[in-house]
Parts: structure tokens; sequence; C-alpha cells
């Protein structure tokens, strides 16, 4: 018989763990924390100002699945509604994450929840908020195929499969969290000591044909997807993917593993205060000492042990695939959401000790409840940090929008203001992409990285502001950048070289058919 709606999702609720709802709900309230401003404001970068009205790509950068699921929310930049759809993925994702990593304790699941909505890539990607929606349900797919290989006996490897295959057909960047998650459910299955070693073994060997099966089947799909049109684009590696050399893996793996001293320890980006590495350090070492602890006390035999200890060794390089895969390429703030890992197993660790805390001796409880309170503590505050690091790259956006604007504002005024000026002339900006000193009148806006989030000068200089003018100013001319093509640049030679430069008188003059302005 088919229950009703109502019967059924209560059944489902019902179910559902404790430590899985307050996930969700952590998850939601504390993405919401961080991110309400964009979601209530529309400020969008240079990609989104292109992609306002429509947004179909991905297909040649090996995201064939993409376009689908952008066509989901109406293929428009609306913050509000991809906001929402985007939290729910990554609450979604916190759940999943809980429940494999046996976070049980509500402090514990707040925290992860924080983390992992507050990590500047999440920050990264709503500044592209037009696609972001999209990229958040490849992570939740990604991470729902390590839970489906963990939870599932017979139909985990074929179905976390299609999952890993969708999620890297959407973002090829959630590959490691889904790696880094099935590493980390085998590691609490190991302290649990619940399954045989055998059988823990297999899950393992089950995890690893999961992976090798997902970004091999996912690879012929986008060669196929790209071959009527020319093959994958070089865009971030994507065409190499695949065909790493064995020689050099060894570098490969030490750039991986360097790239946790990078964004956590080095803090080159500026995204920590100051004493962030530290706390990060010693949530580590806590972290270490709590597992230690565990391994003894727990007494889960010399195989689980070794295991365990080899799976904490791939624990970091699973999160980190990401340089390994974009072999020859950058990696940017967006790909970079496995290494968020690193700072979720202390928190598991601790969460876990606590669970079992009634079956350590005295001393043993005592100096995992040090090591518990010192990694709650770290976490806390560097989950905060990240939270206004991220509110720092929204102030740099609004700040840097509302100066493009009316700085763009100015530019039309003048534009229309040109006698003989007429809609149907095409305007043409000489030196569009090149900066000048009238872009950066606030200098301390040049002090926020974060990609994605753009001062006033990188929205002028970009492939985009011609929309921007467009779409924002109200211009109703055609707009050409520097990119134009050569039959304009010859049509405005003899005009453009002897004009002076915007805002001075005679920066924008009429040469047959265009209206040519001189920006620098």
């Amino acid at each position: 018989m088919i229950p009703m709606p109502d019967t059924a999702f209560a059944r489902f609720w019902s179910r559902l763990p404790a430590a899985t709802k307050q996930s969700f709900f952590a998850g939601v309230v504390m993405g919401l924390v961080c991110h309400l401003y964009l979601f209530t404001n529309l400020i969008p970068n240079h990609d989104a100002v292109f992609h306002l009205f429509q947004c179909d790509y991905g297909t040649a950068s090996g995201r064939w699945f993409l376009p689908l699921v952008l066509a989901w929310d109406g293929d428009y930049n609306m913050p509000w509604l991809q906001g929402v759809l985007s939290l729910l993925c990554l609450a979604g994702t916190v759940c999943i994450t809980t429940r494999l990593l046996r976070i049980e304790k509500p402090l514990a699941i707040v925290i992860t929840a924080a983390l992992c909505t507050a990590f500047p890539t999440v920050a990264a990607t709503f500044t592209y908020m037009f696609t972001a929606d999209a990229y958040f349900f490849g992570l939740f797919l990604a991470a729902l195929a390590a839970y489906a290989v963990w939870r599932m006996p017979i139909w985990g490897l074929p179905l976390g499969t299609i999952l890993l295959i969708l999620s890297m057909g959407i973002y090829q960047s959630y590959f490691p969290v889904a790696a880094v998650l099935m590493v980390g459910a085998l590691l609490f299955d190991c302290l649990e000591g619940r399954a045989s070693f055998g059988r823990t073994l297999l899950r393992g060997v089950k995890m690893v044909a999961t992976l090798a099966l997902g970004i091999v089947v996912y690879m012929a799909v986008a060669r196929l997807a790209t071959m009527a049109s020319g093959g994958l684009s070089d865009y971030m590696g994507i065409s190499s993917m695949g065909s790493l050399s064995l020689s050099e893996l060894p570098e490969l793996v030490r750039q991986s593993l360097e790239s946790y001293e990078t964004y956590f320890l080095q803090n080159e980006l500026g995204w920590n205060f100051s004493f962030i590495p530290l706390l990060v350090i010693a949530a580590w070492v806590s972290g270490v000492v709590l597992l230690a602890t565990l391994l003894l006390r727990r007494q889960v035999g010399v195989l689980r042990g070794m295991l365990a200890l080899v799976l904490v060794l791939l624990y970091p390089l699973a999160g980190s695939l990401i340089h390994i895969m974009v072999v020859g390429a950058a990696v940017h703030d967006l790909m970079i959401y496995g290494l968020l890992y690193a700072l979720i197993l202390p928190l598991a660790l601790a969460s876990f000790a606590a669970t079992h805390a009634d079956e350590m001796g005295s001393l043993r409880s005592a100096l995992q409840s040090l090591m518990s309170w010192i990694v709650i503590a770290s976490m806390a505050l560097t989950a905060y940090n990240y939270i206004v690091t991220d509110n720092k790259a929204y102030l740099k956006m609004a700040l840097g929008f509302t100066q493009i604007e009316a700085y763009s504002n100015r530019l039309a005024t003048m534009i229309q203001s040109v006698p003989g000026y007429s809609p149907s002339l095409a305007v043409v900006l000489v030196g569009s992409s090149n900066g000048d000193a009238l872009l950066d009148v606030t200098p301390e806006l040049s002090e926020i990285f974060l990609t994605g989030a753009l001062n006033m000068g990188t929205y002028r200089t970009q492939y985009s502001y011609g929309n921007l003018l467009n779409r924002f100013s109200a211009l109703p001319n055609y707009v050409y950048l520097d990119d134009m093509p050569e039959e304009v640049s010859s049509a405005i030679a003899g005009v453009s070289e002897t004009m002076p430069a915007y805002p001075q008188e005679g920066c924008v003059q009429i040469a047959g058919e265009y209206i040519v302005v001189r920006l620098n």
C-alpha cells in the first residue's frame, strides 16, 4: 500500500537520528548568519554580470551536467532563491559529514556546520551566485556518494559511482570531498570496532573502486559530450585530467600536502586573524592525542589499529586531491573545499571521545576532556574568523560594485551627451582592459583576497563591462571593448589615437558609425 505524502514524510523524519536533524538546522542557521547579506542584495561579480539573464555554459569544461541543473532555477541570477537552494544543499552535506564522521554532540555539530558553511570557498562560490546552487548540489552529490558506499552493502558501489559521476559533471572539484569522507568513515569504523577487519577492508575496497570507476566513467562521458565541439577545454587543466604521469606523482603529493600550510598556517591570503594558525595547530595536536588515547583504550586490535593509522595518513591527501587532479593548472579558492575536512577531523574525534567517555579510565578521560576543550574552542574561533572573512569579501563586492555603478553612470552620461549621439551607434571603449588611478579610489579593498570578490577596477577591466553599462547604467548602445574586431579598430584609429583620456573634455567623440571613448 502506498502511504499518503504526510505519512511517508513523518516516517522518514522519525527515522532520522537526532544528530542528523540537529545538523540540518545548524547548517541552515549558520549559513544564514554568514551569508544573509549577499542573499538579500544583488551584487554580481564580472561573470554574474554577463550571466544575469542566462547561464547554460559548462559542457566544454567537462561540466556536462551543469547546464541541466542550472535550468532548474530559471537561468536568472536571483540571490535569495539561489542562496536558499544552496543552503539546503550545504545543510545536507553537513548532515552526511556528521553521520560519516560520527559527530553526535550538539556543540561539535554546530561548529561543524559553521565551518562547512563559512569556509571561504563557500563565499567565493557565492560570488558567482548564478551558479552557486548548482555547484553546491554537486557538493551534496559527492557527499551522498560517500554515504551510499558506506551505508549500502550491495547497491552502494553502483549508486555511489553514479552520484559521483553526476557530481563531477557539475563541478569536478568536489571529488576530493567524496574521497576524504570515505577515508574518514573508514577511520571511525576502525575506532568503533563493530565490524570485523575483513569487512572493514572490503568496504574500503568498494570505496576505492567507486572513486576509480567514477573518475574513469566521468572522463569518458565528458569526452563524448564534447566530441562534436572539438573536445575538452584546457581551462583549469580539465583536458589533462586522468593523464597523470607516475613520475609527477611525488611532487604533486608534496604540493597537495603543502596546501594545508598555505591556507591554514601561512595566511598568505589574509583569511585568518593573526592567532588562528596557532589555534589550528593546537586543534591538530589535540586531535592526534585524542586518536592515540582512543586507539589504546578501545583496544581495536592490531590490524584495525594499523589500518586506522594508514587512514589518518591518507586523510589529508584525500582532502587535497584537487592538486593532483588539475596537473599544470592553478587551483583557485572555489576548488579547495576538501581541505576543510582537516579542520573537521579533530572535532569528530572530540565528539567521538565524548560519546564513549564512559569507557575510559579517569586519567585518560581527563586528558580527553582537556584536548576536547582545546579543539572546541579553537574550531569555534576559526569558524567565527571565517564568517568575518566572508563578510569582508561581501563588503568589498558591495562597495566595489557601488563605485563602478557611479563611475559607469557618469560615463554613460558623457556618452549620451556627445553631439550627434544616437542609440543606434556602437560605443567603442579604447583601453577598457587597462587600469588607471581612477579605478583605485579605495586601496583598502585590495587587501581582501577572495576569488570572485572584485574591487572597482576589476569590474571595469573585465570582459563583461559592456554588459554592466547596458544592464546597470541603462546605456542602450552596443559596446565594444579592447577585443574589438579588426574592422572596428581600423575605423576608429584616426580618431582614438589623438583623444585625451576620460574624464577630460574631448574623451568622447563620434567617428563615423562609432562613439569612441578613450578611457586611459
